[in-house]
């Protein structure tokens, strides 16, 4: 793994992250869907949502020379659309269900992912040039070891900013989660 590999995979990463809210809650709303009773519309969804990516993967790799960051920004702007898509529809089709409780979760969520992007890039652009002189270079170099940290960091202020943001079920989830753990423990 050269410093080469690891500039790529951390752009390709930059733009995955993009998209890794949208896909999460679209995985929620396809579950609305099948606990209504629709299975019609997530799957029509997820045809576009292939029919889009294949689309928008040739248009960033090979017209913009973006590479392996283009199909992850093709992925991206594929999981925000097809969100978008079954939020309209899940919207018409269902007027009943609630989604003001979704929309505030998704408001916090969201700031907190501006947050944690913005974070991690000053992290890189700020220590990226220091070397790294307690690890030799033979098991990690210095731009790998302060992209891991950046990660690790990334993860660490998400979960405290969830927290504070208070964003619903989290700690409910958490606590259950971790009880569940200590009793198999």
């Amino acid at each position: 793994f050269t410093e080469e590999s690891v500039r790529i995979t951390s752009s390709a990463l930059k733009f995955y992250a993009i998209g890794m809210f949208p896909l999460g809650i679209r995985q929620v709303f396809i579950r609305i869907f099948y606990s209504l009773g629709n299975m019609k519309t997530p799957v029509i969804n997820g045809v576009l949502s292939i029919l889009i990516n294949i689309g928008l993967n040739y248009l960033f790799y090979y017209t913009t020379n973006m590479g392996i960051s283009g199909v992850a920004l093709a992925t991206s702007i594929s999981s925000v659309i097809t969100l978008l898509l079954l939020y309209l529809s899940l919207k018409n089709r269902f007027q009943q269900v609630k989604l003001e409780g979704i929309r505030n979760i998704i408001f916090h969520i969201s700031i907190i992912s501006v947050i944690i992007v913005a974070i991690s890039k000053l992290i890189n652009i700020r220590f990226h040039d220091i070397p790294i002189k307690f690890i030799p270079e033979n098991i990690i170099s210095g731009e790998s070891f302060i992209f891991l940290v950046s990660i690790i960091v990334a993860i660490l202020i998400y979960l405290i900013l969830i927290i504070v943001f208070n964003v619903d079920n989290f700690k409910t989830n958490l606590k259950d989660y971790l009880s569940e753990m200590w009793r198999k423990n």
